[in-house]
């Protein structure tokens, strides 16, 4: 590990200091001495015997140029902080597309719903305006009907005839005016017609 330490220490850029936290948790600072050829894993060295924890590279301002936890491979430590960098970047956008997705799919099930009440208010008004139509039409073929038997009965009664020829020449009327009511208004309602008066001729 120290071998490994060591050359995370010499990595461009090179720190002037190093800041590190031994196992009771007190931070000190290390600084950089020797020659060039084994400052680093002098260094590397001390940070072994210090029991040291957590290590930072540090500039001549004091501002942190990596991290890296020991009892692990710092170059590892460093590809495992990028990538934990890259998975956070993607959750974000991912959790961006989701809500998008989320707001299209409420508005589009809103929409829907609205269009599917109007056709219903629509369907609801057309029943009743049928409804109200057929009632009118039924009354008005009930009040020619009466008023039919009506016009027939005082005929007969005029003519002399007994009740008895009168019903079907009353149920023949009736029948003749429901098929026009209906709008049966052609050769169907005066064909049975001319069949009546054929029957009672013979």
């Amino acid at each position: 590990m120290v071998s490994s330490l060591s050359r995370w220490l010499k990595k461009a850029p090179q720190p002037t200091s190093i800041r590190y936290t031994t196992d009771e948790d007190e931070e000190r600072v290390l600084a950089v001495t020797g020659t060039a050829n084994n400052r680093w894993r002098a260094a590397a060295d001390d940070l072994e015997s210090l029991k040291a924890r957590r290590v930072e590279c540090l500039d001549k301002e004091g501002s942190v140029l990596r991290v890296t936890l020991l009892g692990t491979d710092p170059e590892m430590g460093d590809a495992a902080e990028r990538q934990s960098k890259a998975a956070a970047k993607e959750n974000a956008s991912l959790s961006l597309v989701l809500d998008a997705q989320g707001r299209r799919i409420s508005e589009a099930y809103m929409a829907g719903a609205e269009a599917a009440s109007r056709g219903q208010d629509n369907l609801v008004q057309v029943v009743n305006i049928l409804t109200t139509q057929w009632s009118a039409t039924m009354q008005s073929l009930h009040n020619v009907s009466m008023n039919l038997a009506k016009l027939a009965r005082q005929a007969g009664q005029d003519e002399g005839q007994d009740e008895d020829t009168m019903g079907p020449a009353i149920q023949q009327m009736l029948g003749i005016a429901a098929m026009k009511m209906m709008g049966n208004m052609g050769g169907g309602g005066e064909a049975a017609a001319a069949n009546g008066k054929t029957k009672k001729e013979k």
